[in-house]
Parts: C-alpha cells; sequence; structure tokens
C-alpha cells in the first residue's frame, strides 16, 4: 500500500449545511457496511450523489464510525486544475474517483474499501493497474471500468463498488466477500 500522505489537490471550503436526507442515507449505508467490512485505519470512502454535489467521507474519518460531520459536500469539481470547492469536512483524497465514477455511470452511491487479504485472492473482477491514491490516472482508469462493472478491483489498493440504488450494496459486497 502507498503511504498516505494527505489529499493531492487544491481544495477550497465554502460555507453551507451538509444536506440531511443525503446525510442520513450515507450514515445509513456506513452502518450497514459494519457488517461487512472491519477497517482499523482510514481505509476508504464512501459518497451518494445528492442535489448540487456528492457527500462523501471526510479525510481522516473511520469508515463503519462515521457521523455528520465527518462527511463533505463536494459542490464543484475543476478537473483541469485538479481542484474543488466543497462544504464541510475536507473532502476525502478520492473524490476525483467518485466524480469521474458519478459522470460516467447511473450511480447513486460509490464505496471504495482496502482489505489485503481480498486483494490476494483471485477474483473474477475487471481490475485497473495500480496508480497513486487520489489520482486522475486512477479515477479516469477506474471510471472506465465501472461502465461495464460494478465492482473493480484497482490492484495495490482496494475495490470499488458502484450502486444505483441503496438495497445492491449488500449483494454486491457479499459477492466480494
Amino acid at each position: 500500500m502507498e503511504k498516505y500522505e494527505g489529499v493531492k489537490f487544491r481544495a477550497t471550503r465554502f460555507p453551507g449545511e451538509i444536506p440531511a436526507p443525503c446525510a442520513s442515507a450515507l450514515l445509513r449505508i456506513d452502518t450497514i457496511l459494519m457488517d461487512f467490512l472491519s477497517p482499523s485505519a482510514n481505509e476508504g470512502n464512501i459518497s451518494v450523489l445528492c442535489k448540487g454535489g456528492f457527500l462523501i467521507k471526510g479525510t481522516g474519518s473511520k469508515l463503519t464510525q462515521l457521523k455528520k460531520g465527518d462527511l463533505s459536500l463536494v459542490l464543484s469539481i475543476n478537473e483541469k486544475e485538479f481542484s474543488l470547492v466543497y462544504s464541510g469536512a475536507l473532502p476525502s483524497s478520492e473524490s476525483f474517483l467518485h466524480h469521474f465514477i458519478y459522470r460516467s455511470v447511473p450511480a447513486s452511491i460509490i464505496l471504495h474499501f482496502h482489505d489485503d487479504a481480498l486483494l490476494s485472492r483471485k477474483l473474477p473482477f475487471p481490475s485497473v493497474p495500480k496508480f497513486p491514491y487520489g489520482s486522475m490516472e486512477l479515477a479516469k482508469a477506474v471510471s472506465s471500468k465501472a461502465k461495464s462493472s460494478k465492482i473493480i478491483l484497482m490492484e495495490g489498493h482496494g475495490f470499488l463498488v458502484w450502486a444505483e440504488k441503496e438495497e445492491e450494496i449488500i449483494p454486491l459486497l457479499k459477492s466480494i466477500l
């Protein structure tokens, strides 16, 4: 695993509120993840599509233990300048990955998690080669694969799962685990 050194994009904070319906949905899914994932550190992220952007786990917060204050609303992304505007907590270093997937497929929920034991198994999912975390190259490679699969293996990094509806998350996770 690559050593985490923080976000790689430029971020501008904009004052604003986290939308309650989106926060409730994301926190509900995060609670469900406790039955499937056991992160020991900052090991992944989750987002939900919202009116005006997407809500994503903040940098440094822990999956399966999120609170409303851990969330970030990504309001806009400038791909050319590798920058974004957000409200709330500083967004996940994989915000561009989520952005590109939302732009490419009809996802409303995206989950990215790390699991070295699963990565060592030969699983039958499309994969992308190893790229640095939080990079534009990783975001573009994964979003390209997302067009043909809701589960993508990121070599040396982790998994990405996207769903159109909340009810899809558990069956997708069960197909990996």
